[in-house]
């Protein structure tokens, strides 16, 4: 990606977006809350940051009378042999809002004009020093936000195997990402990403979540853009400060069948977090029964009223038991509360997920090396009488999967039978086959009997680590038996 030069001042706006939400009084949070504003400051990042700074003041004006005592950081990285430096620490942790809202006016967007300037950033060296740079100055009993402000990748995202990421390239600077953000990780620094959106942009969203996910609990990662980068900052650092998870016992559910979803609220600070209010809202069609504790149950959703203290560091479980709609489709399990650290002034954080209702999995197995390949897929339906997807058995009516191997060896088989079970995200579904036709094979007949097994890590989710094996007689084997192919072998129809 070619960056343009370009001098960009980032105003306070950004700074006291994070002191309304990050913590409620000086008194009660005081050094409780530390966060680093790591900004990408290569040229592709001024439009976000234009904006930002033209809605300055009138954000200054609407908050500033509940600023309360948290430290900030404020770093700038770019990437290697960038003209304007690779990272610099422009502000250590301080309350000081004077010396922050000078720090930021000290950003500046510069490009590197290297015939050999590549689509990614010095990410990992900022993730480094996030943990490992003393002169950061964290506070060591402090909850320690890192947001990333950005809109390209990590170099090696894709060659480390994180989702969504892509690039393969050695980072210049010997880093490691899974290793930097495994020692976020371990000194606890939750890592909270915005993905400024532009032509310019060239990373995906999801690989930002992919790398939040694999830091201290509590992060996540959303997108912005130029017209609006401050209510993405003001949701994000809400969610880290109170995350809320939303967890169906599964995620698929048979229509008009029972379904458990579990909401657990963290408080991931070193500050006891008050609950004063929850509703998690059903997808339409979906009709509440009962939940724990006891809670206002209406058929849209559940209400919590009654105030709940979390210690820190400690977690509050709440569920819900429903009926699912009737109707297949997909829909949305949405959960709002209303928090406050201590005495100070009450802030709200928000969490959604997708929750899929059907009577019908699809099994894929697409695969190839130079030992052979496999393809096909089934779909399989559960009994009517079924009542959860945690273990379903029954007949296939469709599906063809073929086997190929050296030699011009081939074989065909058709499912008869399936048991599909499914466990915390984890999919195996074991079909019964039978042979339809061979080449290459004289001593493997029609009507030989054999099991296709193939299995999911992460099912619903299309991103996860999946594998099909057959097992069949010697005289039908092709010479491989098992394959690991892209996520998603294993999904709802």
């Amino acid at each position: 990606m070619h960056k343009y030069f370009c001098g960009v001042a980032v105003t306070a706006s950004l700074f006291v977006v994070f002191l309304a939400v990050a913590a409620a009084s000086p008194e009660a949070v005081g050094s409780g809350v530390d966060v680093e504003l790591a900004f990408d400051t290569t040229g592709s990042m001024a439009g976000s940051l234009q904006r930002a700074r033209q809605d300055a003041q009138s954000i200054l004006a609407g908050v500033r009378a509940v600023v309360p005592s948290a430290r900030f950081a404020v770093v700038s990285f770019r990437d290697h042999g960038n003209p304007g430096g690779e990272y610099q620490t422009i502000q250590p942790m301080t309350a000081d809002t004077a010396a922050i809202e000078g720090a930021l006016e000290q950003l500046r967007a510069v490009s590197n004009p290297s015939p050999g300037n590549l689509d990614v950033e010095s990410y990992n060296l900022a993730f480094h020093r996030s943990y490992a740079d003393s002169s950061l100055g964290w506070n060591p009993g402090a909850r320690k936000i890192v947001l990333v402000v950005g809109d390209a990748e990590p170099y090696g995202g894709g060659a480390a195997g994180i989702a969504g990421c892509t690039d393969t390239h050695v980072d210049p600077d010997g880093l490691n990402v899974k290793t930097e953000l495994a020692g976020m990780q371990r000194a606890g620094r939750t890592l909270v990403m915005i993905r400024a959106v532009s032509k310019e942009t060239t990373t995906s969203l999801n690989c930002y979540s992919s790398l939040v996910g694999l830091t201290y609990p509590g992060g996540t990662a959303q997108d912005g853009n130029a017209s609006n980068l401050v209510t993405p900052l003001l949701d994000l650092v809400r969610a880290a400060v109170a995350p809320i998870s939303i967890v169906p016992t599964l995620p698929v559910a048979l229509p008009g069948r029972v379904t458990t979803v579990n909401v657990t609220l963290s408080n991931p600070s070193d500050v006891p977090l008050r609950m004063n209010r929850l509703a998690l809202i059903l997808p339409h069609g979906f009709s509440a029964l009962r939940a724990r504790p006891s809670a206002t149950v209406e058929r849209a959703g559940v209400t919590w009223t009654r105030a709940r203290d979390i210690r820190p560091h400690g977690v509050l479980r709440l569920q819900v038991t429903a009926r699912a709609s009737a109707a297949h489709g997909l829909g949305s399990l949405s959960a709002t509360g209303t928090f406050q650290i201590a005495s100070g002034i009450p802030f709200t954080s928000a969490a959604r997920t997708p929750i899929r209702v059907t009577a019908a999995v699809s099994v894929r197995a697409a695969a190839s090396t130079r030992a052979g390949s496999i393809a096909g897929a089934a779909t399989v339906v559960a009994p009517r009488r079924t009542s959860s997807f945690a273990r379903v058995t029954g007949a296939v009516h469709n599906g063809r999967f073929t086997m190929t191997g050296p030699h011009r060896r081939r074989v065909v088989v058709r499912p008869w039978a399936f048991t599909l079970s499914l466990a915390r995200g984890n999919a195996t579904a074991r079909l019964g086959v039978l042979v339809v036709s061979t080449e290459g094979l004289s001593g493997c007949k029609p009507g030989t009997r054999g099991t296709l097994i193939a299995t999911d890590r992460t099912f619903a989710t299309f991103a996860g680590t999946a594998s099909a094996l057959i097992r069949l007689p010697r005289a039908c084997s092709v010479g491989r038996t098992r394959w690991l192919v892209r996520g998603g072998s294993v999904k709802p129809s």
